[in-house]
């Protein structure tokens, strides 16, 4: 277009065409540029969108979730995935509406992996969901782990302990773990390592000082850390092998 301009307007100095000629032909390169212009425009658009088709992270992690699947339509700005940032470990618990921030409050919080639980790690409130879930009405913590090892894995399943904040030696415990002994003491009881290395109940004196609606408030040498057995305890005796298993534990069909 620019080459006809050129020559249309050495052939309207030589009195070949007129000047409308000339004229028409400048439209015409003008809007072969425009268009060139346009173009362009276009194919950046297309370079930018098509970045888009590829998914990045800032940061090293493991997948947790897919949101969508191949073939999806899905809008700009639309989640895809959900991805754990390499670094911190820290654990996502539920505990009852109203008790999270007493949490806070803890003196001593430990974290315990269900892969090795002769290793106790340190824990640390991070985060407290402000509001409980409409259904669950259960309050999500994050438990922060200190001084987390290679052995704190993505995905691992973990128990978080955590210890009163004052001198109160009371411990909360399900009502189907309270029993009695032939003194009629009531006791609750403890999983403890046999002298062959396995598991065992073991019998632990408490006073009881509360009745709740499915649980109880009891006194004794326990401690925060103690795995109770919270089923089947009138069919115990002192040194009886057990095998535990997760309350949450749903039986195989």
């Amino acid at each position: 277009a620019q080459n006809e301009q050129k020559r249309s307007v050495e052939l309207q100095a030589r009195g070949f065409i007129s000047q409308s000629a000339v004229d028409k032909q400048k439209s015409t390169t003008m809007l072969a540029r425009a268009r060139r212009d346009q173009a362009r425009a276009e194919l950046d658009l297309a370079r930018n969108q098509a970045q888009y088709t590829e998914l990045k992270t800032d940061t090293a992690g493991v997948v947790t979730a897919v949101m969508a699947e191949v073939g999806n339509v899905v809008s700009a700005g639309q989640p895809v995935m959900r991805v754990a940032a390499d670094g911190g470990r820290e654990v996502l618990i539920q505990v009852p509406e109203g008790r999270a921030p007493a949490l806070r409050a803890a003196k001593r919080i430990s974290v315990v992996l269900y892969a090795d639980e002769a290793r106790r790690y340190v824990g640390k409130i991070r985060e407290i969901s402000p509001q409980a879930d409409a259904e669950t009405r259960t309050q999500e913590v994050r438990v922060s782990i200190v001084a987390a090892d290679a052995k704190v894995q993505l995905g691992a399943t973990a128990t978080v302990y955590v210890a009163g904040s004052g001198d109160n030696d009371s411990f909360r415990v399900p009502a189907t773990a309270l029993g009695s002994r032939d003194t009629q003491q009531a006791v609750v009881w403890r999983v403890e390592t046999a002298s062959d290395g396995g598991l065992s109940a073991q019998p632990v004196p408490v006073e009881v000082r509360e009745y709740l609606d499915d649980a109880v408030i009891v006194a004794g040498a326990l401690h925060a850390s103690d795995r109770l057995i919270s089923a089947g305890v009138h069919l115990l005796v002192p040194g009886m092998a057990i095998m535990p298993v997760d309350r949450t534990a749903k039986a195989a069909l």
